[in-house]
Order: structure tokens, then C-alpha cells, then sequence
């Protein structure tokens, strides 16, 4: 195997990377690209204003460490994922059902339109249920994140964005009944 000299050291002894294996790299771009993780050794010095490293922080057998070859993500790891994921469906779902609201409120009333909306029939009752659904999906999954339980949080993602995503679908639908149904009466032709 070649390997090829490094800037770093650990006990004493020069780090050698072996760069035709790009596992342990492909690994640690992923991950901090897509699951949005970075290296422990990396902060950022808030009163400063500028990234610094701790290289005292690379320790451990897992792709972020240069001071070791190991390509498997550490738990630590895994729950920085599904925490970033768990979070950015929240707040998505919370988006989407204020985009609902938001265009619910765009429409005025009126007494044609509230009979319509009184009929068991009505969109109204399903996206109340879709409110209620997303509601207790938000408690579930908050529940799971406070007990650090990020995998078990992730399982309910899908099922929170799809219900967001029918409460929005919804709130157009029923914007659309809200425009009460009018007699047409055309405009008078002008005499030439």
C-alpha cells in the first residue's frame, strides 16, 4: 500500500494517508454535506468570527479523525444526521401549515360561502383533522428528540410532511369554495 506523508502526527509518529482509498473521505464528505456534521476538531470562535481547529478533538476511529483510519460512523455521528434531519422536517412542516393559514387568510367571507363550508361534506373537517394530525405528530417527535431518541423521531417524518403537505392542499381547496358562486351578468354593449 502507498501512502503519502501528511501534515499531522499522533504519539510521536508521522499520519500516512493512503490516497487511493477514498472510502474514509467519500464517507466524511457525505456525511457533512448531506447530514450536515463536521469534524469535531472544527468550531466556530463566535467572538472572534472565524472557524478554528482543536486537533485535540480528531481522536476516534471514524472518517472525521485524521489521526486515524477508520471509515465507520460513530453513534455521535449518526444522531447529528437524524437530528439535522428530524429538524429541518419540522421546521418544514411548521412552513407548510403557515403557508395553509396564510392562505386561508388571504380570502374574505361571506354568507354564500359559510353554508357551503357548514356541510359535514366540507374540506373544513378534513383539514381540521390534518391540524390535529400534525399537532400530535409534533408532540411525538418532540417527545423522541427531548428523550435524545433521534432515530425513533426520524420514523415519523414522512408521515408529518405528507400530513403538512395535505393541510396546505386543503386550505387552497377550500380558499377555492370560499369565492361564492355568483350570478354573471354581462356587461351592457355600448351603443355606437
Amino acid at each position: 500500500v502507498r501512502s503519502w506523508d501528511s501534515p499531522h502526527a499522533c504519539d510521536g509518529r508521522e499520519v500516512r494517508w493512503n490516497l487511493r482509498d477514498p472510502v474514509k473521505a467519500a464517507v466524511a464528505a457525505v456525511t457533512e454535506h448531506i447530514g450536515g456534521v463536521l469534524p469535531a476538531h472544527v468550531n466556530y470562535n463566535i467572538p472572534r468570527g472565524r472557524v478554528e481547529e482543536d486537533w485535540l478533538w480528531s481522536v476516534g476511529a471514524h472518517p472525521f479523525s485524521v489521526t486515524a483510519a477508520g471509515t465507520s460512523l460513530a453513534r455521535s455521528h449518526h444522531d447529528a444526521v437524524h437530528r439535522t434531519y428530524v429538524l429541518t422536517a419540522l421546521d418544514a412542516s411548521a412552513a407548510r401549515i403557515n403557508q395553509g393559514i396564510a392562505t386561508l387568510a388571504e380570502e374574505d367571507t361571506h354568507a354564500d360561502s359559510w353554508d357551503l363550508l357548514q356541510h359535514a361534506s366540507s374540506p373544513v373537517h378534513a383539514l381540521m383533522k390534518e391540524h390535529r394530525a400534525v399537532l400530535a405528530m409534533w408532540r411525538t417527535v418532540v417527545a423522541a428528540v427531548g428523550a435524545l431518541d433521534f432515530a425513533e423521531a426520524v420514523k415519523h417524518v414522512d408521515a408529518l410532511e405528507a400530513a403538512a403537505e395535505r393541510f396546505a392542499r386543503l386550505a387552497a381547496t377550500i380558499k377555492e369554495e370560499m369565492h361564492p358562486a355568483r350570478d354573471s351578468v354581462a356587461p351592457c354593449a355600448q351603443i355606437p
